[in-house]
């Protein structure tokens, strides 16, 4: 195993190759491409592109962030701990790869966007700072809580957000969806703004949602089926 020394903090392009693992520290900064060709690199610094190669390991340095500026390419693993993945780019940016990734915390800071190349389950709280994140025709999974500020998601058709969590009151945000479900416990709709469902609505076996002021609309562009364990809106629109 290697320590990366604190007395280099910045690289340019930093490749870590060490199959026995590498450590960095808070601070390291890359400007061009992290890459993890082999082993585990645990870390929390800054980062422009990252590009986790096969059978390779990222790992979060326990109650850390790691701040990209560039593009997230995982075709290995990214061990989240209790960490913190914050996308805060002067550019549109991806989250990509052949490989899911389960962030613990994640943010969305980026007046362009972030855009979805491959599905992502957050495991704490996706945060919507500024900018949308386009999830496209992929798989969001959501297992506790989202916060919108000045932020916005975005969703295909076809395009599926999953709120995961395993217990009653998570609360579900407004926006555009394409596939919605609902785990088979109770939700907290919003109370302003409106949840627009371009397709297939999954309404889990909760039941008892809370509804106040809530305003659920079917607007696709095909053929939609309300679902049967679903039974009593606030407000419905039918577009």
């Amino acid at each position: 195993a290697q320590l990366l020394p604190p007395s280099f903090s910045t690289y340019n392009n930093l490749t870590l190759n060490n199959a026995a693992g590498t450590t960095g520290f808070a601070g390291l900064t890359t400007l061009g491409l992290l890459r993890v060709q082999a082993g585990t690199f645990t870390s929390s610094s800054t980062y422009k592109d990252v590009q986790i190669d096969i059978g390779a390991t990222l790992a979060a340095s326990s109650g850390s962030t790691i701040n990209v500026s560039g593009n997230w390419t995982n075709n290995g693993t990214f061990t989240p701990n209790n960490g913190t993945v914050h996308f805060n780019g002067s550019l549109a940016q991806t989250i990509g790869g052949s490989s899911t990734t389960t962030f613990n915390n994640l943010t969305i800071n980026n007046s362009l966007g972030v855009s979805l190349g491959t599905d992502i389950a957050i495991n704490a709280t996706l945060t919507l700072q500024a900018g949308a994140l386009a999830i496209g025709s992929r798989t969001l999974i959501l297992n506790n809580a989202i916060l919108i500020a000045s932020g916005s998601f975005t969703s295909n058709a076809n395009g599926t957000v999953n709120y995961n969590q395993s217990s009653n009151g998570q609360s579900i945000a407004s926006g555009n969806y394409g596939n919605l479900i609902f785990s088979n416990f109770q939700k907290t709709l919003p109370g302003s703004g409106i949840v627009k469902i371009a397709g297939t609505f999954t309404a889990g076996a909760g039941g008892g949602h809370t509804l106040t002021d809530s305003t659920v609309e079917f607007n696709g562009s095909s053929a939609q089926t309300l679902p049967a364990n679903f039974t009593t809106y606030n407000n419905l629109t039918l577009n």
